[in-house]
């Protein structure tokens, strides 16, 4: 057997789009991760579907020397910028005993990340620690109260005028960045920056601090997100480069259908329909894996016109080649209908590979039509209820500001699998916004008690982001 390898990658700041590239592509090999506690939970979501994630704890080097003989691919997830210090340096030391190869893929700088996210400019080296000059001076990890630490630098020779910053939670979206003169900080009776995740910054009092992280238009948002893992990092993606926090905890997931009967047949014939119509990315998504799992030749469409839901589904149809013919105007089932109305023709045959849940509405139209439709189940919409818990404890602690729904499934199982807990949990929702995706998120929404604050239009992802920042600023003026 091949011995394993053991990549240490440092996480950085909590900012998960800080990741380096290299340390998300060692994420993504990995058969396992062994991740510090401290490490922001999204970097985790949707990394690698086969990697085993352990957290890990005093005492992970026996862990690590063992799954790398058992012949896996690890990659120690660090907290921060992966020095070998303590811990680490003793897991490395142990690998280097056992002769196991390891890779140390650092990450980027707390000092870096946070300073820039606090707009404030770091210093060259020549000025690192000059006392008295211009320009940033000095850098400190917060380990005693603020007003200690600015009286000792005083009793060293800095002018109690010099401009001192507290950094707390940089790069996220609840930062916070207070400035002050030294003398000033001595005089505060309390405060709240003692702990060892502040840093205290000495800064050029002549120049302004660059508030671009804080001007963001939904900084200091935390948005729920209940897509898919793989669906919803998009989602989050704009989310945080809108300066938001997004909380991806999936309230479904997809799955192929028990029952293949209907799809496959129409595959095994599928030179014989007129139409093919697509109505989301996951219906193409499963449509096309099941094409292949059944050797059915995509050529065999050759006859067929393609319609889809919206630009999305059809950019999905387009990686394979597929020209779409109709593209929805409206982008759900109705828009189909109007789109297809005057196209199809009485006795054509119309497949439609869909959500096994999905409404009735698009068949028994086009059957109206005189169309011969298939409605073939080509993926399984289930409640996906193992982040219930966290939800729960999100709103009760009021650290969720608006909740996404991109769909009914995602809706309905969300309240689904909220009401199996036994508490009420619409009682924290007081102050809580909710966006959805078009008029049907938004009906099943309200049929599950919730009132909506915002409907996505047209019915995209950037429409929604839309809702969202509009949410945001109206609460703010």
């Amino acid at each position: 057997m091949n011995p394993g390898s053991v990549t240490f990658v440092g996480a950085g700041p909590r900012a998960p789009d800080l990741l380096t590239l290299r340390g998300r592509e060692a994420l993504l090999d990995a058969d396992v991760i062994l991740y510090d506690e401290k490490v922001n939970p999204s970097l985790l979501e949707g990394r690698s579907d086969k990697a085993k994630k352990i957290p890990a704890k005093v005492g992970s080097e026996e862990i690590l020397v063992t799954l790398a003989k058992a012949g896996k691919t690890i990659v120690r997830l660090v907290a921060g910028e992966a020095l070998l210090i303590g811990e680490m340096h003793r897991e490395a030391a142990a690998l280097s005993q056992a002769t196991i190869p390891f890779t140390i893929i650092p990450g980027v700088s707390e000092l870096t990340a946070w300073t820039t996210y606090a707009g404030i400019s770091l210093p060259s080296p020549q000025e690192w620690l000059l006392s008295g000059e211009d320009g940033t001076g000095l850098i400190l990890h917060l380990d005693q109260s603020v007003a200690k630490t600015a009286s000792q630098l005083i009793d060293r020779g800095w002018s109690p005028d010099t401009l001192a910053s507290v950094i707390t939670s940089g790069t996220e979206m609840d930062q916070q960045v207070v400035t002050e003169r030294l003398a000033e900080w001595v005089n505060r009776e309390e405060d709240s920056f003692t702990e060892a995740s502040s840093f205290f910054v000495l800064s050029d009092q002549k120049q302004g601090r660059l508030k671009w992280f804080e001007s963001k238009p939904i900084f200091g948002t935390r948005v729920l997100v209940t897509r898919t893992a793989t669906q919803g990092r998009g989602l989050a993606q704009k989310i945080a480069s809108l300066g938001g926090e997004a909380i991806t905890i999936p309230t479904i997931h997809l799955v192929v259908p028990e029952n293949t009967k209907v799809l496959d047949e129409a595959l095994a014939r599928l030179d014989s329909f007129s139409w093919v119509v697509f109505t989301s990315v996951n219906g193409v998504e499963f449509f096309l894996r099941r094409l292949r799992q059944q050797q059915v030749d995509i050529r065999r469409m050759h006859r067929a016109k393609i319609a889809a839901v919206g630009p999305k589904t059809a950019a999905a149809l387009a990686k394979v080649g597929l020209t779409v013919d109709v593209v929805a105007k409206e982008f759900v089932g109705e828009g189909l209908v109007t789109a297809l109305t005057p196209l199809v023709k009485a006795g054509e045959e119309v497949l439609l590979p869909r959500a096994a849940i999905a409404r009735s509405m698009l068949p028994d139209e086009l059957r109206q039509l005189g169309c011969c439709v298939t409605d073939a189940p080509t993926y399984d919409t289930l409640p996906d209820d193992r982040g219930a818990q966290k939800i729960a404890a999100l709103l009760r602690e009021q650290q969720l500001h608006i909740l996404t729904f991109t769909s009914a499934s995602t809706v309905r199982y969300f309240a689904q699998t909220m009401d199996h807990l036994g508490e009420e949990w619409r009682s924290y929702l007081h102050g809580v916004k909710v966006a959805c995706i078009g008029p049907v998120t938004a009906n099943a929404a309200m049929e599950c008690g919730l009132q909506v604050d915002r409907i996505a239009e047209p019915y995209t992802i950037d429409a929604l982001l839309e809702g969202i920042t509009q949410l945001v600023q109206n609460e703010e003026h």
